[in-house]
């Protein structure tokens, strides 16, 4: 079995450490894109759910590279650095 990559890892556990939504907004499509890595994030009111980016248009795309994300799950850069 391949090993697999730290920072996909990372984005497919988002919905473990998700604690709710806001009830006021609606279904939000997230694109996280690291380069050759790319999950759609949709957040609900009380989901979070991670799928291979399709056709779907995101509402936000973050665009990073695989180091910055992974100090950014971390909580060793905010991102906005």
């Amino acid at each position: 079995m391949a090993a697999r990559n730290p920072s996909a890892i990372a984005i497919e556990r988002l919905p473990e450490r998700f604690r709710g939504g806001d009830p006021r907004l609606a279904e939000t499509r997230f694109r996280i894109n690291l380069g050759r890595i790319r999950r759609d994030v949709i957040i609900g009111r009380d989901s979070c759910e991670v799928v291979s980016s399709n056709d779907h248009e995101p509402d936000v795309e973050i665009r990073t590279d695989p180091e910055t994300w992974l100090a950014m799950d971390a909580g060793t850069l905010s991102g906005i650095e």
